[in-house]
């Protein structure tokens, strides 16, 4: 299997293909610029052509905007809250701004009532009842 990957300014360079299953690869393509881009992937069985494909795709660097910080701080200060930049915090300043674990009711005992004897008897007492119902109206 032969990858080759054409950039936005015509250089040719070959890529190494790894297979994430039978038939199937993936490649990764590290140092993209920005402009249309051409990926030609071709395969040999026994020395002789096999079979080959190509893709052409465009890639644009993503256009974030910033984040208001002043007005993060703002509303989460409105709500109760505040704002933690998670870029520049530690994991120390974040888990401490969780609230602390509230106590639960434990549960120390399950009923499991369809276990009981009792329980048993009532189901075949009402199978019983309902097959006598049945029968006397002439359905069984």
């Amino acid at each position: 299997m032969s990858v080759t990957w054409t950039g936005p300014d015509g250089k040719t360079r070959d890529v190494a293909a790894r297979e994430t299953e039978p038939g199937a690869y993936a490649v990764e393509l590290v140092g993209l610029a920005p402009g249309a881009h051409k990926i030609r992937a071709s395969a040999r069985l026994r020395g002789r052509p096999w079979g080959e494909d190509e893709a052409r795709f465009s890639w644009e660097p993503a256009q974030e905007e910033p984040m208001d910080r002043g007005w993060l701080s703002k509303a989460a200060a409105a709500g109760g809250g505040r704002f933690l930049d998670l870029a520049t915090a530690s994991a120390e300043d974040a888990l401490s701004a969780l609230p602390p674990p509230r106590p639960r009711d434990e549960t120390t005992r399950r009923r499991r009532p369809f276990a009981s004897p009792a329980w048993l008897a009532l189901a075949a007492a009402l199978f019983l009842l309902e097959w006598a119902l049945r029968r006397r109206a002439g359905h069984a």
